[in-house]
């Protein structure tokens, strides 16, 4: 009887012990991982066409893999095209790839072997037939990835399968050693269990998991567009629709300007245009032109003429031409059907100008091109749906080079809108 209390007493110890032990995973899909690496050295901005081939390579020998590729092969080279175009990647058919050298490759590989080294991919590209969009000629064959960021090879233990999305560099590629700088890899593994719905439903789920964990793949237009979401910058009614300002310009000399013409001018003309990319959200381009004039009674003054310092006094006569030329965007407060519609921006781009002194028959002048910018407050008062009075006011500062002193000024601009 003691024997057999004590051997109870072990079979419920172990018992509670085993119902206490943590479960594993109950579903297939549980074991699923979407993991991804890249080259931190890659400057995924400048990339922006790419090209694929229309089938998935699967390990030779490897029946899983092969029977994955050709069941699913459609669905798996959709989902990796989809993705790429919505992070704003232009897919090139044949005949633009031949004409021009992609920015970089998509290779899709499937393989179910239990222990595989990256390294000894090499043996597996021959898989294309003339595939020559690099202008190598000829196959693939013997051409594999490299992977930059690791130098002993990849290891991993796959017991269900996996799905491989390579980018490949196509303008760094190697003819010497046959290597294709990686600068993206994307895996899905263990999805080789369960029937041909259940695997896609999870492919499509890892595939896109990949790159929502890649942010740094998007390109700056695809980020341009989430700011835009993101501030309420939603197309709107007033998208694709077009302003034209006409514009009588004064300026206000300020800082070295101010120095060598104080005087306010009253010559000015300005011209921008803008199209709306949202309901309050435009960009566009300016043109303008500003003259400035100042006549010092006998005044004396202190030049350097032939390199040497002399000293002149005689009346003079100075003159400042200015013509901004600018990029712009510019962002509404109010709707297009508003009573008022005040607007912020800011231009940048160049001025071209010219500085001149007259004292007597001698003549001092400088000009050239500078780098400017010009942020700018304004209203439009609307008349009718498609005339209305512009009234704003620009700070323009132009940075000193060729000769010329740093400009600043206040321009005030009152003019005629024309919208359409």
């Amino acid at each position: 009887m003691k024997r057999l209390f004590i051997f109870g007493v072990c079979v419920l110890v172990v018992l509670c012990m085993a119902s206490c032990y943590p479960e594993g995973p109950d579903y297939v899909h549980e074991k699923d991982i979407a993991l991804t690496h890249y080259d931190e050295e890659a400057d995924f901005s400048t990339l922006k066409t790419f090209v694929i081939p229309d089938s998935v390579v699967y390990v030779q020998g490897d029946s899983n893999a092969t029977g994955l590729a050709n069941e699913l092969k459609e669905e798996i080279l959709s989902l990796v095209k989809q993705n790429f175009e919505a992070y704003n990647y232009q897919l090139l058919t044949d005949e633009e790839a031949e004409a021009q050298t992609p920015d970089f490759v998509v290779t899709v590989t499937a393989f179910a072997t239990p222990t595989f080294s990256y390294n000894s991919w090499g043996n597996y590209w021959g898989w294309y037939p003339g595939w020559d969009w690099f202008g190598w000629g000829g196959v693939w064959g013997g051409w594999y990835p490299w992977y930059p960021w690791y130098s002993g090879g990849y290891y991993y233990a796959y017991d269900k399968g996996t799905v491989v999305i390579d980018m490949l560099d196509a303008k760094k590629a190697d003819k010497e050693t046959k290597r294709v700088p990686v600068l993206w890899t994307g895996m899905v593994d263990g999805i080789l269990a369960g029937n041909q719905n259940y695997l896609a439903e999870r492919l499509e789920k890892n595939i896109n998991q990949c790159f929502i964990q890649s942010p740094y793949l998007k390109t700056m237009k695809k980020i341009i567009m989430i700011l835009l979401v993101v501030f309420g910058l939603g197309v709107g009614s007033r998208a694709q629709a077009q302003m034209l300002n006409l514009n009588y310009q004064m300026s206000l000399p300020l800082g070295d300007q101010h120095d060598f013409i104080s005087k306010m001018s009253f010559r000015g003309f300005s011209m921008d245009y803008h199209y709306f990319l949202s309901e309050r959200l435009a960009v566009g381009a300016s043109l303008g032109w500003n003259t400035l004039y100042k006549h010092l009674d006998y005044a004396t003054g202190h030049f350097t003429m032939n390199g040497e310092k002399v000293t002149i006094s005689g009346d003079q006569f100075r003159y400042l031409n200015v013509v901004p030329l600018m990029a712009s965007v510019r962002y509404f407060f109010t709707d297009g059907d508003a009573v008022l519609l005040p607007y912020a921006g800011i231009g940048i781009g160049t001025n071209w100008a010219e500085m001149r002194l007259e004292v007597g028959d001698l003549l001092a002048k400088e000009k050239g091109w500078q780098f400017a910018f010009a942020p700018e407050v304004g209203v439009v008062v609307p008349f009718s749906e498609s005339v209305g009075l512009n009234v704003g006011a620009q700070y323009r500062y132009s940075v000193k080079a060729s000769g010329l002193p740093t400009l600043q000024d206040l321009g005030i601009k009152v003019g005629l809108s024309f919208n359409w």
